[in-house]
């Protein structure tokens, strides 16, 4: 059973390692104008058609990288398989992947510096955990202005991907307890899940209230990021 807040507080466990999702956890995303920025530096007309690719290929991301290395080589193989679109105007796969790594950014969720900063300051180290390589990441943290914060970005780069509990089994629980680690993210199937393998709290930053249909129960739920404070 999920445990629910009583009297301003959760419970007095201490926590002192938190990793969180980055993408659509911290910084937000917007298919169209992240897709018209796309098209715009690939030089090609923007299209429903483009943005429905995009959208279908975020969509099912997990299931095309899971129980896989993540290597460039392998997603410029995802990329030619999944995107007929970029195809039709002879764009290679890591050129389209270089377009991905060179849009900027949509922003950050509202409190997500007043959140890390709070953690930041209570000596509790921060590590991003993504479905995305390293570099890009860092950048894209850095681009935000909040990558101060972070004791480490942990990409998929030569690893497997989230729910694989691979990377935070190799660079976390290597040094911190699994009680005294939680992990905050926006995906059930993916980010939750990824927690329970590796056998450590959670919590599910549910922002628009929806209604939970899987058979994944996370540790916390919450709608805002302040909510943590609460929790850790």
């Amino acid at each position: 059973m999920q445990r629910k807040i009583e009297n301003g507080q959760l419970h007095n466990k201490k926590y002192n390692c938190v990793i969180f999702d980055l993408g659509y956890t911290l910084s937000e995303h917007n298919d169209d104008i992240e897709t018209r920025e796309l098209a715009n530096i690939l030089n090609i007309p923007y299209s429903e058609e483009f943005k429905s690719e995009i959208a279908s290929f975020w969509k099912n991301a997990g299931k095309y990288t899971s129980n896989n290395k993540i290597t460039k080589e392998f997603y410029y193989n995802l990329i030619e398989k999944h995107f007929p679109y970029i195809q039709k105007f002879q764009i290679s796969p890591q050129t389209f992947f270089n377009a991905l790594c060179t849009k900027s950014e949509v922003g950050a969720y509202p409190n997500t510096e007043v959140i890390l900063k709070y953690i930041y300051e209570n000596n509790i180290k921060i590590y991003g955990l993504s479905n995305w390589f390293k570099d890009d990441q860092i950048k894209e943290l850095n681009n935000l202005k909040i990558d101060k914060y972070f004791e480490d970005v942990l990409g998929w780069d030569n690893s497997y991907a989230k729910p694989d509990p691979s990377t935070i089994n190799k660079y976390i629980l290597s040094k911190y307890n699994n009680e005294n680690v939680i992990l905050i993210g926006n995906d059930l199937d993916i980010d939750i899940k990824c927690a329970i393998n590796a056998g450590i709290d959670n919590v599910w930053t549910n922002y628009n209230n929806e209604k939970n249909k899987s058979q994944i129960t996370p540790t916390y739920e919450i709608h805002n990021l302040l909510e943590l404070k609460n929790i850790i």
